[in-house]
């Protein structure tokens, strides 16, 4: 239960303060203590104390910190899942990244085994080398098809938007059927690849210099949080 600084009637136990502790991106917010007693104090002044038992009637904490017993949370099944996924394969031996590696390996061997087939019979090592070039050709195909398009709606949106166009209901968002689509196609993904590297140009710098700058925030998140308590102190 979230307790806001400008509240009367908690305040924290330990320290006796009202305010929340805030530092230059945290806030130390007032909260119950996850006992049946109704004692509120802040998280830094709870991690002093004893975190297994309560300080006032002596008994084992039966939920985490800032949970109050009194006032149960119903359970989200959506989180639950969320966690059960995150556990088992994101943080769990089984990741999504070994799974990914696991199936590019597997993409890449059969690619190989076709590419160079070693059956023991000429039949099949035709039909191996034949199923590779298919798989191949149908690959780059809708690779092509699926740019041409992507490049064709880029360059068709923005024609019909500085012309002033969308009256038309003819040639402004053209169906995948029509062939001008794809002739545009040709033009337009080469102008939306010449916007994405100027952008990357231009602003690629900054992006990295800001995800830079977050990691550091984040890395030096616990030192700050802990020289601004003892600076408190």
């Amino acid at each position: 239960m979230d307790i806001s600084a400008n509240s009367a009637a908690e305040h924290c136990c330990i320290c006796l303060e009202r305010d929340d502790i805030v530092s230059c991106c945290f806030r130390d917010k007032i909260r119950h203590i996850p006992c049946n007693c109704n004692m509120y104090c802040h998280k830094y002044c709870f991690e002093k104390t004893n975190t297994n038992k309560c300080m006032i009637c002596k008994e084992e904490y039966l939920v985490s910190w800032g949970q109050d017993p009194n006032k149960p949370k119903k359970k989200n099944h959506c989180k639950i899942f969320k966690k059960y996924i995150k556990k088992k394969y994101i943080l769990g031996k089984i990741s999504l990244q070994k799974q990914n590696r696991r199936f590019e390996k597997t993409i890449r061997k059969c690619m190989t085994r076709l590419y160079y087939p070693d059956f023991g019979n000429c039949c099949l090592d035709m039909i191996a080398a034949a199923t590779y070039s298919i798989i191949v050709l149908v690959v780059c195909i809708i690779t092509v098809i699926t740019c041409l398009m992507v490049g064709g709606y880029y360059l068709n949106i923005i024609l019909c938007t500085l012309l002033n166009m969308w009256d038309n209901t003819y040639f402004c968002l053209l169906p995948t059927s029509d062939g001008m689509l794809y002739i545009l196609g040709i033009f337009g993904f080469v102008l939306l690849m010449t916007n994405i590297g100027c952008c990357y140009c231009c602003c690629g710098y900054h992006l990295e210099y800001f995800l830079h700058l977050k990691n550091l925030i984040h890395q030096l998140k616990p030192s700050l949080l802990n020289h601004h308590h003892k600076s408190l102190d």
